[in-house]
């Protein structure tokens, strides 16, 4: 996923496990009214300087630092943490059987 100014992005779904995080992230954008663009086809070069994210439910989401074989760059992470503790405040333990 990546930032495109305002609008949250990520490329199509299709060929993708189902992610919840991707899921859940797109929901948590849209009831705050941010923009998002779901499919999105996008190459390394043109995300320089934009904010790019890895999310899995692991380990919620983490800075992308660039890409093997391209020289261009992602942007700094300005919107990562707050979105992680959005993700933490939805967390609910799970209960051993």
């Amino acid at each position: 996923m990546w930032w495109r100014g305002d609008t949250l992005c990520a490329p199509p779904a299709d060929g993708l496990l189902p992610g919840i995080t991707r899921k859940i992230l797109f929901e948590l954008a849209e009831a705050d009214g941010v923009p998002t663009c779901r499919s999105v086809q996008a190459f390394p070069t043109e995300l320089a300087g934009c904010e790019a994210w890895v999310v899995n439910a692991l380990h919620g989401i983490r800075h992308g630092t660039g890409w093997i074989g391209a020289s261009a760059m992602p942007a700094a992470a300005m919107r990562a943490e707050q979105w992680n503790e959005c993700l933490d405040q939805l967390a609910k333990p799970m209960r051993a059987r």
